[in-house]
């Protein structure tokens, strides 16, 4: 289990859940999307579908994100990578070293001395998180449900490519609130 979510309350902990399960569903649609569209002859779509699915998920939020990750986490390049490569939320690992600060002094000490560069700074996580969010938002999110709603209301109401749209609004939705969480929670 990531220590980290040792310290969360049980509905954060299904909320950590559902979100990762979220956004790895819409990345997954997302793909989906391109097949369905080339199925159906469409091959604007397919072409306006792969070029954001290029550039918005693997170049903006998968290669961009992984790279100021690992410039930026403090961690090994290669143990920094693998966590971005699972899709591991990215807040988690400066979240962990507040929860172990919080439970004391003799505590909080043998951690220092236990490890050694594996530490982000908050401020570098909140921008971290605002970049992220912002992009995968309107460089992905947004950009997606517009050529699929356009696919729909042209082409053919699919039902996956529909429940494609929910995914990507929510997602939309999850990482605009997210963004706004950092900034108000880092704010103070």
């Amino acid at each position: 289990m990531q220590p980290q979510l040792v310290f969360k309350e049980w509905w954060q902990r299904i909320l950590v859940l559902v979100i990762y399960v979220l956004a790895t569903m819409d990345m997954y649609m997302d793909g989906n999307f391109i097949v369905v569209a080339e199925s159906c002859g469409s091959q604007f779509h397919v072409t306006l579908a792969i070029w954001t699915y290029a550039i918005g998920v693997i170049f903006a939020q998968y290669i961009v994100g992984s790279i100021f990750f690992m410039i930026n986490s403090g961690w090994h390049p290669f143990l920094a990578l693998n966590y971005m490569a699972l899709l591991y939320p990215p807040e988690l690992p400066a979240a962990a070293e507040e929860s172990y600060k919080s439970l004391g002094n003799g505590f909080a000490e043998g951690l220092e001395k236990e490890k050694t560069q594996q530490t982000m700074d908050r401020f570098m996580t909140t921008v971290f998180m605002l970049v992220i969010c912002l992009a995968r938002s309107f460089g992905e999110d947004l950009v997606q449900a517009g050529i699929q709603w356009h696919f729909t209301d042209t082409v053919k109401k699919n039902p996956m490519v529909m429940f494609s749209i929910i995914c990507s609004v929510a997602a939309f939705v999850f990482h605009m609130g997210k963004a706004g969480h950092f900034l108000y929670k880092n704010k103070a």
